[in-house]
């Protein structure tokens, strides 16, 4: 694989012990990872950097052997202060939740619209073009920015490579008996169909648009490999999805095994499906007398008024940022005046793009800080923005969610490197953020009936998320009231119209939806179970003797993503 370098030192202080496990780790990543490969480099370590993931079968045994070693490892390590201890927890954590998903079906084969390799690595060929674009804006040296762009085309003619790698894991994992979902297949396949049809986004041909001139002829090869790369991965696709199979829902004993891998912690799926039908009724309880208080009629015809309301409307790119920013900037306000200790950079930059997706998302800032936190606005062209409705978005993905979140680990300088850059949980991450909506709500930013009103919605689309995701893997009857009838089972029809009633989204988003619980089985739990973890966590930390609400947040970010449970058992061992 085709290597591009570069240099960074850091200043480490994790006890030895654990931090040579953790470098292992990583020198053992870099040669098919990236990003663990940047790590390695901010952590001292001499490594090549890969343009693209690997992920054939090769490249995932290594993977496995790493994340074997890492446990072996572990057991005869003995850390000598807090910082090695959080580390070791959290280095045991993931590696059991790496081999836990492999095991099950849900490792480097799964194919599911977000979370498969093919939309990862045109994630990589993005940040690539994105640092090339980026060096011909700022003006950089001609040599830097040939070597900018000769990089972007050096990963997209490696694109091709990379997804056979993929193809050829599937098709051991298969042959091993852990077949991918015939619905999940077609998704993937219609998603990369998109990805290279003129009619569709097109991405890798509009890709040229952005290089100068007088790098177009460089790159216009490239994205025609790339393009073929694609267009021969879909074939295989579309040949495997009628020997995939029919069944969607992967049951109970598998369900407990992602969901718990993805909230690192131990699971009950039918407890946690009673305690969100539980959440639902509560949250919508208050959604409909808060709604009340702003039109008598409920929370439909409170929702269309606001919806009118023009003081609440946003029509322009530059409207939508503005906003964005100046909701940032008052929350980093309220914040830094008792309630956390800021990062150096607390607030994300904002950026607008009309892709047409209609969704807002964080982006980290790069390893070696080339590029800052950004949260993104993916707006559909025309569609006006009810801001009412999107203040506990920005409040998850920017501050206090986030970006908060992600930027007081990373500049912390006694996290190991894999800890800041490498280590990721989703209930760390998603329940954090969604804790994060709440809270908000609590210090006063969210005074505005309206703009609460929308921050409940959200909670109750996240409650409906526990509801549904567990009725369709473990066939559980539907809760009276939340479907037309009363089904015995859920099905995907009745997923679509609860999530469209209780959510507002649309039928192709609900659609969606739906299908993003069917093939990442548990993940939908990262976000109000995980901060229902976050909620227990700070109530027992409120029982400790000094609890100090600045001083118990700041110091929960800057310790680290870590699963859960491991991070529960030592705030509470450590008292903060």
């Amino acid at each position: 694989m085709k290597t591009v370098t570069s240099t960074t030192t850091t200043t480490d202080t994790a006890p030895p012990g654990v931090r040579s496990i953790a470098d292992r780790l990583l020198l053992d990543l870099s040669p098919t990872d990236p990003v663990a490969a940047r790590a390695a480099r901010a952590a001292g370590l001499s490594v090549d950097v890969p343009l693209l993931s690997a992920s054939g079968p090769a490249a995932v045994d290594d993977r496995l052997a790493a994340h074997q070693r890492v446990l072996s490892a572990l057991r005869s390590a003995v850390p000598n202060d807090a910082a090695g201890l959080d580390l070791a927890a959290a280095l045991a954590d993931r590696a059991q939740a790496e081999l836990a998903l492999h095991a099950v079906g849900f490792g480097a084969e799964q194919l599911a619209p977000l979370a498969c390799v093919p939309q990862r690595l045109r994630s990589e060929i993005g940040q690539a073009l994105d640092s090339a674009a980026l060096l011909s804006i700022a003006g950089s040296g001609p040599a830097a920015v040939d070597a900018g762009w000769s990089r972007a085309a050096e990963s997209l003619r490696e694109l091709p490579s990379a997804l056979r790698g993929h193809r050829d894991t599937v098709q051991r994992a298969i042959a091993e008996g852990r077949v991918p979902a015939r619905r999940q297949v077609l998704a993937v396949a219609g998603q990369c169909g998109d990805w290279i049809d003129p009619a569709g986004s097109d991405w890798f041909r509009a890709q040229l648009t952005r290089a100068p001139q007088a790098q177009r002829a460089r790159l216009a090869p490239a994205i025609d490999s790339a393009v073929g790369g694609v267009r021969e991965y879909r074939a295989f696709l579309l040949d495997l999805a009628p020997h995939a199979r029919t069944r969607d829902a992967v049951g109970p004993e598998i369900y407990t095994v992602t969901a718990g891998a993805y909230l690192g912690d131990d699971v009950d799926p039918h407890e946690l499906a009673a305690w969100g039908q539980h959440e639902l009724h509560r949250i919508s309880a208050e959604i409909d007398a808060l709604a009340r208080t702003i039109h008598p009629d409920g929370p439909a015809a409170a929702a269309a008024q606001l919806d009118a309301d023009p003081a609440r409307l946003l029509h322009t790119g530059p409207q939508v940022e503005r906003w964005l920013e100046q909701t940032l900037q008052r929350t980093c306000a309220v914040l830094d005046s008792r309630f956390v200790t800021l990062p150096e950079h607390p607030l994300p930059r904002c950026r607008i793009s009309d892709s047409g997706a209609g969704v807002m998302y964080y982006e980290p800032a790069e390893v070696d800080g080339s590029a800052p936190g950004t949260v993104w606005w993916a707006r559909e062209p025309g569609v006006p923005v009810h801001t009412w409705r999107e203040h506990s978005t920005a409040h998850h993905e920017g501050v206090p969610g986030h970006h908060l979140q992600i930027a007081l680990a990373a500049e912390n300088p006694e996290l190991h490197s894999w800890q800041r850059f490498c280590c990721h949980v989703h209930g760390h991450a998603e329940g954090w953020a969604h804790h994060a909506e709440s809270w908000a709500g609590e210090i006063g930013l969210l005074d505005d009936p309206a703009d609460r009103l929308g921050m409940l919605m959200a909670q109750a689309w996240r409650a409906a998320r526990i509801v549904i995701d567990t009725g369709l893997h473990l066939g559980l009857r539907p809760p009276r009231g939340v479907v037309d009838g009363d089904p015995e089972h859920w099905t995907i029809p009745a997923a679509e119209q609860s999530l469209r009633r209780i959510s507002g989204l649309g039928a192709a988003a609900a659609h969606f939806e739906v299908e993003r619980y069917l093939g990442w089985p548990g993940q939908a739990l990262a976000f109000r179970v995980g901060a229902r973890l976050f909620d227990e966590i700070l109530a027992g930390a409120r029982r400790l003797p000094g609890f100090g609400e600045r001083t118990y947040r700041t110091s929960l970010l800057r310790r680290g993503p870590m699963g859960l449970g491991a991070l529960r058992d030592r705030v509470l061992s450590t008292g903060h």
